[in-house]
């Protein structure tokens, strides 16, 4: 029988299973609980936190994680609110490249749509727009 645990584990397993080994959680101010959760490791992962003083999106979040990630590094980035299958999916997108596991939403402006072309290249990220382009997020 599964335990109870934070959706956040399930991402958290999907990195690991892809080979993740350090894993950096942006969190706002007062989310000390999510480190009283996870503590310093998870499986053979070491945990480090960087908090984001003001919530400004995704970008943001992870121009605030850049200073821990060295320039040679393969970086994967999940949302601690989001399971996706299959759960090896990550493996399986291009090395060496950006790539986004996007999924449709009913109500894409409350997201970030990701508008892409027809190769499926992405051509803008609209941040919580009432007009989104997209309903894939």
């Amino acid at each position: 029988m599964e335990r109870p645990r934070a959706v956040s584990e399930h991402l958290i397993e999907r990195m690991l299973a892809a080979g993740a080994d350090r894993i950096c959680m942006v969190m706002s101010p007062g989310k000390s609980d999510i480190m009283d959760y996870f503590g310093a490791r998870i499986g053979g992962a070491r945990i480090a936190y960087v908090v984001q003083a003001e919530p400004r999106g995704l970008c943001d979040a992870i121009f605030t994680a850049l200073p821990f990630i060295r320039p040679e590094e393969e970086v994967t980035i999940g949302l601690p609110d989001t399971i996706w299958y299959p759960r090896d999916g990550l493996p399986q997108l291009p090395v060496g490249a950006l790539a986004f596991l996007l999924f449709p939403v009913a109500r894409p402006e409350l997201f970030d749509a990701v508008v892409t072309d027809a190769d499926d290249t992405v051509r803008e990220i609209q941040v919580k727009r009432r007009d989104a382009a997209s309903h894939w997020i």
